[in-house]
């Protein structure tokens, strides 16, 4: 196995390409002979070139590679990496994707932010309970959540909430989460001023991570489905009841999210 540092498509080359900032790859030979180079990369988002936003982060990427009479190492014949590399990224991925937590978590994609001091949920009928402990989003602890990573620029986060708060403090819900300064929620709580149960979001932006509220009424009792739509530019926040059509009531762009914020 070889550790190298793949410079291309970002230094010294064409800084339009939609894949950039391509790094720290692996070698990896085939039974049949033949090299492949497996590394990191951005997508950048509006627009999708140097001058755009990374909100993804690094990703996984594979390109073909080759030696040269003399040595030295090729990577996609010296070409640009781009998103469309002939015979490779074709995996019918489902458009749909679901865990109903039966017993257990669908996959080993779920984690937490840090390691848990006590386990805080519980597999029940037909869903996933948590137990909510003192710690929040914006501290440098394990609240009680569980994350999973973006893998789509444009996708839908959906879940049903059925959470009865007895605080102000008490809130539950979902999040697109970067950092503890720089994540946005939706989800129940108890309005501050009212005390009744009320759909709330937050969100985060500018250089020093401003904090605005929104509320929304909400029925004093029942489930709650809650959404989070990305988009290559923007999130946006919302939430329904029963079979109602959603309601966003915030949107985000997408610098405020990217994996290292300006300003």
């Amino acid at each position: 196995m070889f550790v190298i540092t793949l410079i291309k498509g970002n230094v010294g080359r064409n800084a339009s390409q939609p894949v950039l900032a391509t790094g720290h790859a692996d070698l990896i030979q085939t039974p049949s002979g033949d090299w492949y180079a497996v590394f990191l990369a951005t997508r950048p988002q509006n627009p999708p070139n140097s001058a755009g936003y990374p909100q993804l982060g690094r990703e996984t990427f594979l390109a073909p590679a080759s030696w040269t009479s003399d040595g030295w190492l090729k990577i996609n014949d010296g070409k640009d990496i781009t998103l469309d590399m002939p015979g490779l990224y074709k995996l019918d991925r489902p458009k749909i994707w679901r865990d109903d937590f039966r017993g257990k978590f669908t996959d080993k994609a779920w984690y937490t932010q840090r390691t848990p001091y006590k386990q805080f949920h519980k597999f029940v009928n037909g869903g996933l309970r948590l137990f909510g402990n003192v710690y929040t989003l914006d501290d440098r602890e394990t609240p009680a959540a569980f994350f999973r990573k973006q893998e789509d620029l444009s996708v839908v986060f959906s879940t049903q909430l059925d959470f009865t708060p007895t605080s102000p403090r008490h809130e539950a819900g979902i999040t697109v989460f970067l950092s503890i300064w720089y994540h946005d929620e939706v989800g129940l709580t108890l309005h501050p001023e009212t005390k009744v149960r009320t759909v709330f979001v937050k969100t985060r932006t500018g250089p020093m991570a401003e904090l605005k509220t929104i509320y929304a009424p909400a029925a004093e009792a029942g489930p709650v489905n809650l959404f989070i739509k990305a988009e290559p530019n923007q999130y946006s926040l919302g939430y329904s009841v029963g079979g109602g059509s959603t309601t966003y009531l915030a949107t985000v762009e997408n610098r405020w999210l990217q994996s290292y914020v300006q300003g």
